[in-house]
């Protein structure tokens, strides 16, 4: 599906594929007094598994 979805960009963007892991990501500031579980809870996007992500930066002109 991945594929299908950056074949239509390929021709005007650089596309690269990141692979979804579980990291914990720099928070806001105002988020980091939060228990572990609302900070997981805040950036938890309901995922039932591992999911790449597709960057696409536009080729110069």
């Amino acid at each position: 599906m991945t594929d299908l979805i950056a074949a239509p960009f390929a021709p005007t963007h650089q596309v690269t594929r990141l692979e979804d892991r579980f990291s914990t990501p720099e928070l806001p500031e105002w988020r980091q007094g939060l228990g572990h579980l609302d900070q997981l809870l805040a950036i938890w996007e309901w995922r039932m598994a591992p999911t790449p992500w597709l960057i696409l930066e536009p080729h110069a002109p």
